[in-house]
């Protein structure tokens, strides 16, 4: 158990760190692949498949479809509560806000979640309004290159680490559903919307929003090609075609965005 632990600590932690000095170091381009990767989803699941078994790790992926649904309020509650920069006051009403929004509306949706049919079209509605929402948002100016210091970074990691054991670790208590509706929660992102928020205020925060929806298709992908695959395949089989689909989907996204 204290292994596992450990295990879960460093992987979330390694990936967050590592992905981020990738996205801040290597290229813009690379930057905006790597946001809308399935990172925090795919260590949830992985950990509840590999705690739980795979069948119940199946079922709380196709809950986390619908947790997707949540994941998209949050961020746009989030950006409409964003006040100014470095005040951590701010920060944390409109995180607790969020919160409290992803966690209704997982609640109210959770009777449809359990059916697959049901939950990628509830889904798909739900980014779809958030994507027509956001093409009414203003583009910002932002002064200066925005540079997230390994302070920040940590601060990040800390925090999506402490958000998987707490998830895996309820996992078998709460059950596949709660579990998988949980899972959908941003992970690595909602961090990053803190770090943001706070040293930028709302204008960076905004070209982040802009672009998340988009993102999200990439995290609907995954899951549900791991919903699918988990039961029939394995959970190493089933979490690296997950990551095939939604790679295939972020590479061919870049291709659109950059010929236009």
């Amino acid at each position: 158990m204290t292994n596992l632990l450990i295990i879960k600590v460093a992987i979330t932690m390694g990936a967050v760190i590592g992905l981020s000095l990738l996205a801040e170091r290597v290229s813009a381009r690379l930057a905006g692949l790597l946001a809308g990767y399935p990172l925090g989803i795919a260590i949830v699941l992985g950990f509840i498949g590999l705690e739980q078994g795979v069948v119940f790790a199946s079922e709380a992926a196709v809950y986390a479809i619908v947790g997707l649904s949540a994941n998209v309020l949050l961020a746009l509650v989030y950006w409409r509560l964003a006040g100014p920069a470095k005040r951590l006051v701010n920060v944390l009403w409109a995180g607790v806000v969020a919160i409290v929004a992803f966690l209704s509306l997982a609640a109210l949706l959770q009777p449809l979640a359990g059916h697959i049919g049901l939950a990628i079209p509830i889904t798909l509605l739900s980014i779809g309004l958030a994507i027509h929402k956001v093409k009414t948002l203003p583009i910002t100016s932002v002064r200066g290159r925005s540079k997230i210091g390994f302070a920040d970074m940590l601060v990040r990691a800390a925090i999506a680490t402490v958000t998987v054991l707490l998830i895996t670790g309820l996992a078998a208590l709460i059950g596949p559903a709660w579990a998988g509706l949980l899972a959908g929660f941003p992970v690595v992102a909602f961090p990053l919307f803190l770090i943001l928020h706070y040293h930028y205020g709302p204008e960076l925060l905004t070209l982040s929003i802009k672009a998340y929806p988009m993102g999200l298709l990439s995290l609907l992908i995954y899951t549900t090609s791991v919903a699918l695959s988990y039961p029939l395949w394995g959970l190493l089989w089933g979490t690296l075609l997950g990551f095939v689909c939604a790679t295939l989907y972020l590479l061919l996204l870049q291709v659109v965005k950059y010929k236009r």
